[in-house]
């Protein structure tokens, strides 16, 4: 639903779900402008964003229903610009960076739940080409006495 200062929606139990700031541009023109919010159907934050004249700007946050942060990324002229962190339920954890809206080239980290750093992908890639092994995918065939 549209009002005169933002974009609300609502969930079918009545729940507000997301509330969008705007600013009217011009007659019957509007631009996202404010922190934009979503929340789960119960009531928790799940998404913090904001926008600056109808592009995203800052930090992007999205949270799961503990209040905990799932991920936090950056924007600047309505693109990703900087820092991305993926928090995984496990405690483990994925970063990367972006420029210009492009994610940087090997930018791509991967940490355990100890915060201790994995193998990078191009890493593995390698040892498997040196070992020769090979990634069971879904459809492939498995031998029974592998199973």
């Amino acid at each position: 639903m549209l009002t005169k200062d933002a974009i609300v929606e609502y969930y079918p139990n009545g729940q507000l779900e997301w509330n969008i700031p705007i600013e009217w541009h011009v007659v019957g023109v509007y631009r996202r402008h404010g922190e934009a919010v979503q929340y789960y159907p119960t009531g928790e934050v799940k998404i913090r964003r904001t926008y600056k004249h109808g592009k995203e700007m800052g930090d992007e946050v999205m949270y799961y229903r503990d209040g905990s942060i799932m991920s936090r990324l950056t924007f600047k002229n309505g693109k990703k610009e900087g820092p991305y962190v993926f928090n995984h339920p496990d405690g483990s954890r994925e970063e990367a960076a972006y420029e210009g809206g492009e994610l940087k080239e090997g930018s791509i980290r991967h940490f355990d739940k100890d915060g201790k750093e994995k193998a990078r992908k191009n890493e593995i890639l390698q040892r498997d080409r040196d070992t020769g092994a090979k990634k069971i995918m879904p459809g492939d065939h498995i031998p029974a006495h592998i199973i």
